[in-house]
């Protein structure tokens, strides 16, 4: 029997959504400088099959040297993961942390894990990440609330670390989780074999079709519920992003996810959420009434600007107070208070995963812009996949040019541009 997985979190408890940018902020930086070194000193170089097993590294610059496997393919119902002494790229670490052990990964993966099993904050994100849709919005995974699986084009947007890696900031949370960091449109664009549509905030039923699929029972995502709290979203088209509460984002929907046609339903934020924490103007009935839909181009700017602290594309943080809308919050009602209420139950359900043919693919019901916008199409309760075509997205956060200038603020590296033109 596996043992109850613990409640998703957010990116910042509510009180601190203003000041958690400079947070941000400043681990950006430190990720801008492991990025700038690791493609100047140890490119990437990538793994084919007839390479083999790579050699047991000694020092950290022999592990940042291994090569670089991107490839996602199945067998027997499972992945299949490259052999040891390798890298992974984002995707293949988020299969691994589900289908081996944590000393198996740590010892056969030494560049992407510590030894005993968790993600290595200094790895530098590679390949694509996996995308997880989750109340009609596209969330890249965060591992144990420290590390943020970003992929290597998405890198300099914020970073990849959510917090400084702290055993006691760790504790209480959950391996995966989706919530605290919202994906840019421009990362739905990349072509991946992970993307998933959770319709649940936690599995718990026994009777789960998924529940035998991923070997590590606790390692499967837990979607947070916690939409006092803030998050991390993208800003606009030019970058930068938001630390804001969830249900401000444009698209948010009270439902995790479509509800199947086998009648299987899933979990709504409850109405009485919003009362207890004293929102105001929320439409809470239309919401629910909406059918479930995914928004492909999310971001804090749609019909409505939301409240929240804002950092720009050159790492500036900036107070926004816009004018009230029809999903703003009364934010002196909001400022006495810390209250955060759990949901009032968790039905049964499952994170619908299907394996087709050589790559893990979900069977995901999504929607997306149109080409003059970013309307939804809705969807409706299905078991099969509909897919949109591709939708306008949002461009590169950060420019060559900002991350230059970070990274020469923090080290004065004269040739920084030329070490970021060599991307995989």
């Amino acid at each position: 029997m596996p043992r109850e997985m613990k409640d998703g979190l957010m990116a910042c408890p509510k009180n601190h959504i203003q000041s958690y940018p400079s947070t941000l902020k400043e681990l950006r930086v430190g990720c801008l400088e492991l990025l700038a070194e690791h493609e100047a000193n140890t490119p990437d170089t990538l793994w084919q099959e007839t390479d083999g097993p790579g050699k047991t590294p000694s020092t950290e610059t022999e592990k940042s040297l291994l090569r670089l496997a991107t490839a996602v393919s199945t067998g027997k119902g499972r992945p299949v993961f490259p052999p040891e002494n390798t890298r992974l790229s984002d995707e293949l670490v988020y299969l691994a942390t589900k289908y081996l052990g944590a000393k198996e990964r740590g010892t056969i993966y030494p560049y992407d894990f510590l030894p005993r099993g968790d993600i290595n904050p200094e790895r530098v994100p590679s390949g694509v990440a996996p995308i997880v849709w989750a109340h009609g919005l596209p969330f890249s995974p965060v591992f144990k609330g420290y590390y943020i699986l970003c992929g290597r084009a998405h890198a300099t947007w914020i970073g990849w670390h959510l917090r400084a890696r702290n055993h006691r900031y760790m504790l209480p949370w959950p391996v995966w989780t989706i919530g605290p960091v919202v994906a840019p449109g421009s990362a739905l664009k990349e072509p991946r074999s992970i993307e998933r549509q959770a319709r649940v905030w936690k599995m718990s039923s026994a009777k789960d079709a998924e529940w035998g699929r991923e070997k590590n029972c606790v390692a499967r995502d837990v979607v947070s519920f916690a939409h006092m709290d803030g998050s991390v979203v993208p800003k606009d088209s030019k970058g930068g992003f938001f630390v804001t509460q969830l249900f401000r984002v444009h698209g948010y929907s009270v439902r995790v996810g479509p509800d199947l046609s086998d009648l299987r339903k899933g979990n709504v934020q409850p109405k009485g959420f919003f009362s207890k924490n004293r929102v105001q103007d929320f439409d809470y009935e239309a919401c629910l009434k909406r059918p479930y839909r995914n928004w492909r181009n999310p971001m804090i700017y749609g019909d409505h600007e939301g409240e929240g602290a804002d950092v720009d594309s050159d790492g500036d943080t900036e107070m926004n107070e816009p004018e009230k809308s029809a999903t703003d919050v009364d934010q002196e009602n909001d400022k006495t208070s810390d209250e955060k209420t759990e949901a009032d139950s968790v039905e049964s359900g499952e994170i619908i995963e299907h394996v087709n043919g050589d790559v893990i693919n979900t069977e995901i019901v999504q929607s997306g812009g149109d080409r003059d916008g970013d309307a939804p199409t809705t969807v409706a309760p299905t078991t099969g996949v509909e897919k949109d075509q591709v939708s306008p997205v949002q461009e590169s956060t950060v420019t060559q040019n900002e991350v230059q200038r970070d990274i020469q603020k923090k080290i004065g590296n004269e040739d920084v541009e030329a070490s970021l033109c060599s991307r995989v």
